[in-house]
């Protein structure tokens, strides 16, 4: 099941009936049968996460404010607009509330969770996905921009290695500021991520908020793969026990005991080397460029799998970067270079012995 707030706004833009100026979605859904019904027979033929193309909203709010208070309680009042065509733009009154800790603290721009308010939704499957997370730039410069993207990138290098990862979207936000009478906009490009409800219909699972599974408890291949990407893209910034970084996911099917570990947040990783992203200074390191093995320890017989699957998707991983609609040919040099130093140690067996155990746990 996916997200399926902007999953309304993907169905209306495919061929639905124009209906004038303005319109709310839940009072047209109500008001006109016709459109109901349209809607209805649409919404299972799509899913927004298999979309790779950027799809287009404005959010209206005062952004002054919302800003300046960065509040991670509480939800600042926001409308959501779609625009279809020349004549049809629908809306949705909504909630964003800041995220993320170390963004809030260093960015001009916080990270956002979109809340779309279940109680006021008259279809009832729409209100089971209320809350969305949204990752949008640190700063107004072009350079933060591509940040963000690569960020949505790394997410799309995972879900080539594994399905029990988060999908995103591209979206290309329009930022109405209500603060005063001139409206002032700005638009920059930003992803949605997956919500956990349609991550753990995929892999029939239900999401697990408390530590309460020890590190031993998950299949050792699962933590191996996360253990090489976090390598691999030079993340530190994440832990399995302290769920830092990490969703849980416990089997809907109770015969099984097996834990999902499902790793997200990757803005701190050395591939992308944001001036923000800074390592914790326990690890010992100088900066995010300098990559550290934190997973388990293992021999290079123990890490085969592993290896042989990311040697494997290669090709696919560096067609991931260079394929980008998105990325400047910069940040494309920069990453596949990045790239290129993990694969060298890869690929060398003394070396890969050296780092899976050397720092591991």
């Amino acid at each position: 099941m996916v997200a399926r707030y902007v999953l309304i706004l993907i169905l209306l833009s495919v061929g639905l009936r124009s209906y004038g100026q303005m319109h709310d979605m839940d009072s047209l859904l109500t008001a006109d049968p016709a459109f109901a019904a349209e809607f209805e027979a649409r919404q299972s033929q799509f899913d927004p996460f298999d979309e790779s193309h950027p799809l287009d909203i404005s959010i209206v709010a005062d952004f002054k404010s919302f800003n300046r208070q960065k509040d991670p309680e509480n939800y600042h009042p926001a409308t959501l607009q779609y625009v279809i065509n020349d004549t049809i733009r629908l809306s949705r009154e909504i909630g964003i509330r800041a995220r993320g800790n170390h963004r809030r603290a260093t960015c001009k721009y916080p990270p956002i969770k979109l809340n779309f308010k279940k109680k006021l939704a008259v279809v009832d499957w729409i209100k089971e996905f209320d809350k969305m997370k949204m990752v949008g730039s640190c700063q107004d410069a072009a350079s933060f921009e591509q940040f963000v993207l690569a960020e949505y990138t790394i997410y799309k290098m995972l879900n080539e290695l594994t399905d029990e990862s988060f999908r995103v979207r591209l979206i290309r936000v329009n930022y109405i500021d209500t603060s005063n009478d001139k409206m002032k906009s700005a638009e920059r490009m930003a992803f949605l991520i997956e919500p956990h409800q349609s991550l753990g219909k995929r892999i029939n699972a239900s999401r697990v908020d408390t530590p309460v599974f020890t590190l031993e408890a998950y299949p050792e291949p699962q933590i191996r793969l996360i253990n090489t990407f976090q390598y691999m893209v030079g993340n530190t910034d994440w832990s399995i026990p302290a769920l830092h970084n990490i969703a849980v996911f416990k089997p809907n099917d109770v015969s099984k005991f097996t834990p999902t570990a499902v790793a997200y947040d990757f803005d701190m990783s050395g591939i992308i080397n944001s001036p923000y992203a800074v390592p914790n200074e326990s690890l010992g390191i100088a900066n995010v460029r300098t990559r550290l093995f934190r997973g388990l320890c293992g021999s290079v017989d123990e890490y085969s799998n592993e290896v042989e699957l990311f040697l494997s998707k290669k090709e696919i991983l560096y067609g991931t970067i260079s394929e980008s609609q998105f990325l400047t040919d910069q940040m494309k040099s920069s990453m596949t270079k990045y790239l290129d130093s993990f694969y060298a140690t890869l690929t060398d067996e003394k070396r890969w012995e050296r780092v899976v155990m050397t720092n591991c746990k």
